[in-house]
């Protein structure tokens, strides 16, 4: 199970504002990596998405936890455009 937490900043200083925005930044890249990886290897046997996952965690200094997140949402994607 996961929980995730909504959360307010009051009054952040530009270097939250920046850490936030690079957070995103990475998480928005390793989820393009990922739809990217997923999209070449849809009809390939040998794929296993959970190396996937660590391959985005490596490549973008992701926590498990994020870079699952960003290839469950790349797939999540994917789906959405097949149907």
């Amino acid at each position: 199970m996961k929980a995730t937490l909504r959360c307010l900043l009051y009054n952040p200083s530009n270097e939250d504002l920046d850490l936030i925005s690079d957070m995103m930044n990475h998480f928005c890249k390793a989820k393009h990596f990922a739809y990217k990886r997923l999209e070449e290897n849809r009809f390939t046997e040998g794929f296993k998405i959970h190396e996937l996952s660590k391959i985005v965690s490596e490549n973008y200094g992701l926590n498990s936890r994020q870079s699952k997140d960003a290839v469950e949402q790349a797939r999540q994607t994917m789906i959405s455009q097949v149907q």
